[in-house]
């Protein structure tokens, strides 16, 4: 096993540096070229070498940094497949500079969770341009392997396909589209590897000039196992462009044509009047979220305790223009924060809710121990937009199969598993957020789940290109809005006046009846 990391690198070599690594050289040549009792004998050549002369004990004719070089190959154990080298070197190990081919399956295992801290940081300060503290370790291998291998020579590797549409991706794609993408195969929920919880996907490039025509393919839910791979590549692949730091989907030409059209005429949600936010995080909600007859006992004992006792949602509540309330409620003992005026506002003191107080200390425990708390065990963690909760915006579950948006009255909460809009432009923004334009689009830009849908999470929403309308033609749209909650309060079918304000939004963005009968059937 080898790690991303270089022996010490030597800027002048001492003559006697130079005589040791010398007989290192042959001793490898040695080893690479022969057989049988010849490459035993140079393994013990090699073990001997490392014993006299690269355990060198700080010997004086060397320097300090071959010092260290030495130490490490000293501890190094090429002839242990199980042993972990803290270095890879090919000058060293294959007497090579740089190579023709790389193949690999690098490890998928986000930075920020290494427990390593020394790795880590040892990782942060190597110079990797693809690092991201929030990214993946794969992702520094892509970086290393693309490193060692000569002009023209190629890399393939098999990886997570988080990279292509993630956020902390946008480093690695713009490392990527500096050369030449041959081939790029998505294989989506299609598990290569049984046991694997992620998505995967094959990517081989080559180190040279980006040609702009990368073989793609998106596997769909008509490949199975134990089918020819190269006949299903063969008739499925389609030429992509892929040439910037941008999410990378793989399209068809008409799926280019209407993905480009959204984005030039739409303004992505991160650039208008609204906040994007998620849901509160109690750190514990045994203690912190309660049943409908617990907060009636709670009032019971204390008439007080109602002031901080909210209603509260969860992401499976959430439903298109509708959600269901579960009759669960919210100890909402805030930590304090600033208001939209600058007013201070104190955190809650929970001596002023005895009821609620007694309740919390039966989970004390619990509570005391938690990491996502405020100042103290009783209050909630900081949350610098609790103000937003009291105010009408527009809710949805971090993953779900399609748009469920719904925009919310004031003073309904929610957990994490949710995030939320404030703002405005509301009532337009739940229409466009809820049309079949964007049951099309959003898989295009976002981490995928399989059959389990998507994830929405704000570094993908916020992205959504949605079009600026004239005052009149928002007066149009909340209308529209008006009579869905109406109908769906009546119980009755909002179909025909959903199906309007999808043909609203594809005459908003100059889409072509061919393109618009090319969402509809993708969307089935």
């Amino acid at each position: 096993m080898i790690t991303l990391l270089d022996l010490p690198k030597i800027e002048k070599e001492n003559e006697e540096f130079k005589i040791i690594k010398a007989m290192f050289d042959n001793i490898r040549s040695e080893y690479l070229t022969s057989y049988g009792r010849t490459k035993k004998n140079a393994q013990k050549k090699f073990d001997n070498l490392r014993y006299k002369y690269l355990n060198t004990n700080g010997q004086l004719f060397l320097s300090e940094q071959e010092n260290k070089l030495f130490e490490q190959v000293h501890n190094w154990q090429p002839f242990n497949s199980s042993a972990i080298s803290p270095w890879f070197d090919p000058k060293w190990i294959f007497g090579v500079e740089e190579f023709d081919i790389v193949i690999g399956n690098p490890p998928y295992v986000q930075l920020q969770k290494i427990q390593d801290k020394q790795a880590k940081e040892q990782y942060k300060k190597a110079g990797f341009v693809t690092h991201k503290s929030t990214g993946d370790l794969y992702g520094l291998f892509y970086e290393r392997g693309v490193n060692l291998l000569k002009d023209n020579g190629f890399l393939c590797y098999i990886t997570s396909n988080k990279w292509m549409r993630a956020g902390y991706g946008d480093v690695l794609r713009g490392f990527f589209a500096q050369y030449n993408p041959i081939k790029l195969l998505d294989f989506a929920g299609f598990k290569v590897f049984e046991n694997a919880t992620v998505d995967t996907n094959i990517l081989l490039l080559e180190k040279a000039s980006n040609q702009n025509n990368t073989l793609a393919l998106h596997f769909q839910n008509d490949y199975k196992k134990g089918n020819d791979l190269a006949k299903y590549i063969n008739k499925n692949a389609i030429i992509n462009t892929f040439n910037d730091s941008d999410t990378w989907a793989i399209l068809s030409p008409i799926e280019q044509s209407i993905k480009a059209k959204i984005e030039r005429i739409g303004t992505p949600l991160k650039d208008w009047d609204i906040n994007i936010n998620y849901g509160i995080k109690t750190g514990y909600n045994e203690a912190f979220i309660i049943t409908g007859e617990q907060k009636d006992e709670l009032i019971r004992q204390d008439l007080k305790s109602a002031e901080i006792i909210k209603p509260i949602l969860r992401g499976k509540d959430i439903k298109k223009y509708a959600y269901n309330f579960a009759d669960l409620w919210l100890i909402a003992t805030h930590n304090g924060y600033t208001d939209n005026k600058g007013k201070t506002i104190k955190r809650i003191d929970i001596n002023d809710y005895p009821a609620v107080k007694n309740h919390l200390d039966n989970h004390w425990k619990k509570i005391q121990k938690r990491y996502d708390k405020g100042d103290t065990p009783y209050n909630l963690r900081n949350c610098a937009y609790f103000e937003e909760f009291e105010k009408e915006k527009i809710v949805w579950s971090d993953i779900s199969t399609k748009p469920n948006f719904c925009l919310l009255e004031k003073g309904i909460y929610f957990n994490n598993t949710v995030y939320m809009i404030s703002g405005n432009d509301l009532k337009y923004i739940n229409l466009y957020l809820n049309s079949s334009l964007i049951k099309f689009y959003f898989p295009l830009i976002s981490s995928g789940l399989g059959d389990k849908g998507s994830r929405y999470f704000k570094q993908f929403v916020e992205l959504l290109p949605c079009p600026n309308i004239s005052t009149n033609q928002k007066e149009l749209f909340i209308e529209l809005y008006k009579n869905i909650i109406k109908e769906k309060a009546n119980n009755q079918d909002t179909t025909e006046l959903e199906k309007e304000v999808d043909n609203l939004i594809y005459k908003l963005y100059e889409l072509t009846d061919e393109e618009i009968a090319f969402i509809e059937s993708k969307i089935q």
